[in-house]
């Protein structure tokens, strides 16, 4: 059973606390039109209710988030799995999501290269995450629970993207500017 199996009963509570770093992501998706997103890491996809139009598919490693994923969004493609190898062809996808992703799995430079991988070469692949480049003052009290939490701290997303990665945007978002939203070419 997964670490996300485990929780998945408080998932709500979670997904309240990084809904707002996923507003831009909203924001972005909503001036684009009918394209294909590929979600890694989607938990319970609540934030898919904003777009009727787009087709989602999306990967989880919780089987509980799947199903609970199937039951609400029974016309998606929506499978268990790791976002370090992911189930999908070449270039399938306009846009891949990877909130709150990266620092929470094994091989985060693997589940970026797979990402590449499945997105179109005109398409994007966009990036939220918590790092710690500028808030490395944080990282030292927050250490003990980002242990029982699964999360890594330190974690720098410059060492996950490849240094010949374009960078299309960064911008620090949340409350206290702790998260980065990335979009990636």
């Amino acid at each position: 059973m997964s670490f996300y199996d485990k929780i998945f009963s408080f998932y709500p509570i979670i997904d309240k606390f990084i809904m707002p770093t996923k507003r831009r992501l909203i924001d972005y998706v909503s001036a684009k039109g009918e394209i294909s997103i590929l979600d890694i890491g989607m938990g319970q996809a609540k934030w898919w209710n904003n777009f009727p139009k787009v087709n989602f598919s999306g990967i989880d490693t919780s089987i509980k988030m799947v199903n609970y994923t199937k039951k609400i969004y029974p016309n998606t493609i929506v499978h268990e799995g790791s976002a370090e190898q992911l189930p999908f062809q070449d270039q399938t996808f306009d846009l891949v999501v990877m909130a709150h992703v990266l620092s929470v799995i094994d091989n985060p430079k693997q589940a970026y290269l797979e990402a590449k991988r499945v997105t179109k070469d005109d398409g994007e692949i966009i990036i939220i995450n918590h790092d710690s480049k500028n808030w490395k003052w944080i990282d030292i009290p927050l250490s003990w629970f980002s242990r029982l939490a699964g999360v890594k701290l330190p974690f720098y997303l410059e060492d996950i993207i490849p240094n010949n990665t374009k960078i299309i945007s960064s911008n620090s978002i949340g409350v206290f500017k702790y998260f980065t939203f990335l979009r990636l070419k």
